[in-house]
């Protein structure tokens, strides 16, 4: 570690290595041979190694790789401090999705070498998905065939209820959702706002 802090130009080594090792969970580890570390370690080294000196930029590929899930949310965690404490940027090459949602705030989505679309993670959304709400009434079946004929709204029926698309989400547009509802006299059990998953914008992206 103190070799790869002086090729980097850090002042304090020594220092600056401990550190970096605390802050992924290897301080207990300093005394053993890396090639007796588990996978899972050899991976938080490499990642104390890339954060140590407090740079500017860090490009990470699969990240999470070899952790068990514990150790993904450790590093998931760490890498979300990192950012907001000492304004790193990080940008990561992954394909669990799942775990990138909960750290970025803009993505690339990329096809056959070519960059297909990127942005902020919620501009993307309101973009491909508009605002979504998730609505559960006592006659799903007949709501959606209602608001088939609802200008602006887009519903469809899944496991938990309706899922209903407001692509430009307007006052007279709710109103219109509302009043729909209310004449058909049916009772209605839930209704609120739902995010889109990275997952579902992914998909939604590459099948242009």
């Amino acid at each position: 570690m103190e070799r790869i802090a002086k090729l980097k130009l850090i002042q304090d080594p020594k220092k600056a290595s401990l550190e970096a090792l605390s802050m992924f969970g290897l301080k207990d580890a300093l005394d053993r041979k890396i090639g007796g570390y588990s996978a899972g370690m050899v991976q938080r080294l490499g990642l104390a190694q890339a954060f140590m000196g407090d740079p500017e930029l860090v490009i990470l590929d699969e990240p999470t790789a070899n952790l068990d899930p514990p150790g993904r949310s450790f590093v998931l965690e760490r890498i979300i401090e990192l950012q907001r404490e000492r304004s790193i940027s990080v940008i990561i090459s992954t394909h669990i999705l799942s775990e990138l949602e909960k750290i970025c705030n803009t993505v690339v989505f990329i096809k056959n070498g070519k960059v297909v679309e990127s942005g902020p993670l919620n501009f993307l959304r309101k973009k491909y998905f508009g605002e979504v709400f998730r609505l559960k009434t006592s006659n799903d079946p007949l709501v959606i065939k209602a608001l088939g004929k609802v200008k602006g709204i887009k519903a469809k029926k899944d496991e938990e209820g309706i899922l209903v698309f407001f692509q430009d989400y307007e006052d007279d547009i709710s109103r219109n959702l509302m009043k729909t509802l209310c004449a058909l006299g049916i009772g209605i059990e839930r209704l609120y706002k739902v995010e889109p998953t990275l997952d579902e914008l992914y998909r939604s992206v590459m099948v242009r």
